[in-house]
């Protein structure tokens, strides 16, 4: 996979440099990264994805349309979660 990566000039320079010292090169650095990143964030299944939106659960309280809003409701929920 291809992937680009827009850095500032001085950012770049650093790690070109780094790089060069390391004798490595600047996708092993990304890729590691990458994984480390990825390792840190635990595997979810879709229910526990949705449970953690808080859209679990149909026909208690004001969400008893989930069904006709569901839409709606997950724009709100996603929408609030990133206000935070």
């Amino acid at each position: 996979m291809t992937l680009t990566v827009r850095l500032k000039p001085e950012l770049e320079a650093r790690l070109a440099q780094l790089c060069e010292r390391r004798r490595i090169t600047k996708s092993e650095v990304v890729e590691g990264l990458i994984r480390e990143y990825v390792a840190r964030e635990p595997e979810v299944s879709s229910y526990q994805a949705a449970a953690n939106l808080g859209i679990v659960g149909v026909g208690r309280g004001p969400r008893r349309a989930l069904g006709r809003n569901a839409k709606a409701l997950v724009r709100r929920i996603v929408d609030a979660k990133h206000r935070r």
